[in-house]
């Protein structure tokens, strides 16, 4: 894993750290982000992908 896509999964962490308990762990050569036992999205090659929904999709596209 490149250092810079470390550097990028610290600063996802640290502009989420107000969501308490939520941590990255080593998935697929990303990070997969949790919030306690809850997947919620994927860190991979300096992106952010956020799992979702149609409801939720539907929601934030309004």
């Amino acid at each position: 894993m490149a250092a810079t896509h470390d550097g990028f999964k610290d600063f996802v962490l640290d502009q989420l750290a107000d969501l308490h308990g939520v941590n990255a762990r080593a998935m697929f050569g990303g990070y997969g982000l949790y919030q306690g036992g809850d997947f919620f999205g994927i860190i991979h090659e300096g992106r952010l992908y956020f799992k979702t929904n149609d409801e939720r999709r539907m929601s934030d596209m309004a």
